[in-house]
């Protein structure tokens, strides 16, 4: 959270406003644990649990809504996804955790599905000189 929700103050990792002196300590952790969520769904999703990855979308929906959990929330309600819709993922989900501010942790876990696609691919000759 940069910015104070009451005056829109920038915070500077301060857990009392500088401005209108709003207490924020519990408003941050509810961010921290929206985040916590969705860097879980994240994981889910790329491990190819879907189901769990949707319920862990709703929970940090619901406690911070933001543009990139309600879109991705959106589309996997949309159309469920195939083993394949898993692994192309990898690489945007890398990037919606570094848009909301997830840890390297979050992104780090995300390496395995990448890893599994160029290691398919691979195996398909995908790219190879025959």
């Amino acid at each position: 959270m940069e910015d104070c929700p009451v005056c829109r103050a920038k915070l500077n990792d301060a857990d009392i406003c500088r401005r209108c002196r709003a207490e924020l300590g519990v408003v941050k952790e509810v961010d921290r644990r929206a985040e916590t969520f969705a860097g879980e769904a994240m994981r889910a999703l790329a491990s190819g649990e879907t189901t769990r990855a949707l319920q862990l979308l709703r929970r940090a929906r619901t406690l911070h809504a933001t543009p990139e959990i309600r879109g991705l929330l959106s589309r996997l309600e949309a159309a469920p996804l195939q083993r394949s819709d898993h692994l192309r993922l990898g690489s945007a989900l890398a990037k919606m955790s570094q848009k909301i501010g997830l840890t390297n942790a979050v992104v780090e876990a995300l390496e395995p599905a990448r890893d599994h696609k160029r290691g398919f691919e691979s195996s398909q000759g995908v790219g190879s000189a025959v």
